[in-house]
């Protein structure tokens, strides 16, 4: 998590950078993050030939971020809790109205 916090203040601090006239600084900060920004981009080639063809060296898998993907089973437990709960409170709704009468 705190490689995440990080990469989001390096974000805003390259985006007030950039606004405030330190285009070189924001470039740098944003560079060494790996982000893209309104100053930077990023280049997405699919083979070791196009990074050679481009003189470009791909990034290690260490220094990417990634966050995992949900797993089926967290989805389905999930997908089970909201249509307890909506079940739950159809049925308790249910029993206000027949008290009410």
């Amino acid at each position: 998590m705190g490689r995440h916090i990080e990469r989001l203040w390096a974000r805003d601090e390259a985006r007030h950078l950039a606004g405030s006239r330190h285009r070189d600084d924001a470039i740098r900060l944003a560079a060494r993050q790996q982000l893209v920004t309104p100053v930077t981009g990023a280049v997405v080639l699919e083979t070791k030939q196009q990074y050679a063809a481009n003189g470009l060296e791909p990034a290690s898998l260490e220094s990417v971020p990634m966050i995992p993907e949900p797993q089926s089973i967290t989805l389905w437990i999930l997908g089970g809790v909201c249509l307890a709960w909506r079940c739950w409170s159809t049925k308790r709704s249910t029993n206000r109205k027949r008290a009410q009468r």
